[in-house]
């Protein structure tokens, strides 16, 4: 992205912070959930920063990496509650770093540390040879990823268009395992629960309502525009507009350098011409979830007023919350083996 587009797309999302787009959390239940949600994070980084600095005993390592996963599973769970409630960028940002740390433990412990304990099938063989005994259990923690890939946590550079929502639903494939994990009910109710909150934004009178002032008509009784709606007799519904194009998607989206200038161009862009928003759903089913434990592809049948139309959408695992998966930034929550 250019750096004076930068700018603008900044300065276009300062000034929209009061219609809920930016700004800081400092109080309510946002703030609650921001003062229940940090002291975990916090208690997590404790075990972090020692394990970086390979100060965590062998015996005790797997007991203290799954105690750090399960803080930060708590703590970014409740800052995304609060970001939901009141973008903060603050908070975001704090809630980024937080899942990466998070992904990058729980990925050791799983590809690292686990798998070593399960030995690897033999492989095939010809009539009459002898099958190959399966390999001698490894002894000892494997090595952890070098400090300075732990300790990167920069984001990608991304480009927006200009206009367009910062991401839009991604099909995209990601490797699958030669053994399908076994569902988790939790998560696929997270799965399931992301998507309901998605397609019902976009039922009628939800993104979108008449607005109040001109009573949807657009123009005053003297024949005066509505400057408010620009003329569409529509208005934006902020909380399920986030709830479509902005929380439904990973906090390394959100944590972008220019995405939430985006957001807030389409934002307006959006209020001016009400069809980009897409059309109004009228009812939606799952028809498919395939699962891969830290991914999963699910496919989902809508009517909608501009006909039948059927999706592909990827979603992506940080702990046990579930978000729509954006490929130009998300790869940091991914291990190199799926990469």
């Amino acid at each position: 992205m250019k750096k004076g587009l930068g700018v603008l797309l900044v300065l276009a999302a300062v000034a929209l912070a009061g219609d809920g787009l930016g700004g800081k959390i400092t109080g309510g239940r946002a703030k609650k959930l921001v003062d229940k949600g940090l002291p975990l994070i916090k208690q997590a980084d404790v075990i972090w920063n020692a394990w970086i600095l390979d100060e965590i005993e062998n015996e005790e390592l797997t007991a203290k990496l799954k105690k750090a996963i399960q803080l930060y599973d708590e703590g970014t769970a409740l800052l995304h509650q609060a970001v939901e409630i009141q973008n903060d960028a603050g908070v975001n940002h704090r809630l980024n770093i937080a899942a990466r740390r998070l992904q990058k433990m729980r990925f050791y412990v799983s590809f690292r540390l686990e798998k070593r304990r399960r030995p690897l099938p033999p492989p095939p063989t010809k009539p009459g040879e002898k099958p190959e005994p399966p390999p001698e259990e490894a002894t000892g923690p494997p090595p952890r990823p070098p400090r300075a890939e732990l300790e990167d946590e920069t984001s990608p550079a991304v480009s927006f268009p200009t206009g367009q929502p910062p991401a839009a639903l991604s099909g995209a494939d990601l490797p699958r395992f030669l053994e399908v994990p076994e569902v988790n009910k939790a998560h696929l109710s997270a799965i399931k629960e992301r998507i309901r909150d998605y397609f019902d934004a976009f039922r009628a009178n939800k993104i979108l309502r008449r607005h109040r002032l001109c009573r949807g008509k657009g123009t005053f009784t003297n024949g005066a525009p509505c400057e408010e709606c620009h003329g569409t007799g529509n208005e934006i519904n902020l909380h399920y507009f986030r709830k479509a194009f902005w929380t439904s998607y990973a906090p390394t989206l959100r944590d972008a350098e220019g995405a939430l200038g985006a957001l807030a161009v389409f934002y307006d862009r959006a209020q001016r011409d009400n069809s980009v928003l897409g059309p109004v759903v009228s009812s939606f089913k799952i028809a498919d979830v395939e699962y891969q434990g830290y991914w999963a592809k699910v496919n989902v049948a809508a009517n909608t007023k501009a006909g039948k139309k059927d999706y592909v959408i990827s979603l992506i695992s940080i702990g046990s919350s579930w978000f729509f998966f954006n490929p130009a930034t998300d790869g940091a929550l991914l291990p190199k083996e799926m990469q």
